[in-house]
């Protein structure tokens, strides 16, 4: 009589044994789904960063281009500023030179054009002659000296654009190194998940 109620209880433990373990492999498979979307979340988010870090690179490429040509202008104008220097000083050591030479012999000068003038008209010509050599010098010493300031505006502008750009590049690298830590740290969740999913699929 009591064999029947042994297999009846027996029977019961291990059909609740079964419902059991047939309920933990159903969470098992929970969690499996559930891993391999919380893996294809990361997967879709780092193409996005890599979409993002392809224009940053691309961005970076473009500054570097624009640095390139910036760095060609300032040597442009540096070569230009300096010939204007040149001109200027060699044209106010020719200035000074004719100015010491008239001082120096400004009498004997004035005395022998008059001397050598046919008339009074033809004397006031030739001092009217170096006057204007005199004015001449000092205009072309103006030009000389207002191109070197212009030249000088326009170097600064150049060095200040290039400035930026260089600022604007390595923000841009310190967002592209950002990027590359962040994908690879996201990569590194990634390889964790697949690490669980094959742990829970054993």
């Amino acid at each position: 009589g009591l064999i029947p109620e042994v297999v009846e209880v027996a029977k019961k433990e291990a059909e609740k044994n079964k419902a059991s373990l047939k309920s933990g492999l159903t969470d098992v498979k929970g969690v499996l789904k559930s891993l391999e979307s919380a893996k294809g979340n990361l997967e879709d988010y780092i193409e996005q960063l890599d979409g993002q870090l392809t224009q940053i690179n691309a961005n970076i490429e473009d500054l570097k281009e624009q640095i390139s040509q910036k760095e060609i202008a300032v040597a442009g104008a540096t070569a230009a500023l300096n010939d204007a220097q040149e001109r200027a000083d060699a044209q106010y050591e020719a200035m000074k030179l004719r100015v010491k030479f008239m001082y120096e012999h400004g009498n004997d000068s004035m005395i022998t054009m008059l001397l050598s003038s046919d008339s009074f008209i033809d004397f006031l010509n030739r001092s009217e002659f170096i006057n204007r050599i005199s004015a001449y010098d000092r205009r072309m010493l103006d030009e000389f000296i207002s191109t070197r300031n212009q030249i000088a505006a326009i170097k600064a502008d150049l060095e200040e654009e290039k400035r930026q750009l260089d600022e604007a590049k390595a923000a841009m690298e310190n967002e592209q190194e950002a990027m590359e830590t962040l994908i690879a740290s996201k990569q590194e969740e990634i390889g964790a998940y697949e690490t669980d999913i094959k742990n829970k699929e054993a």
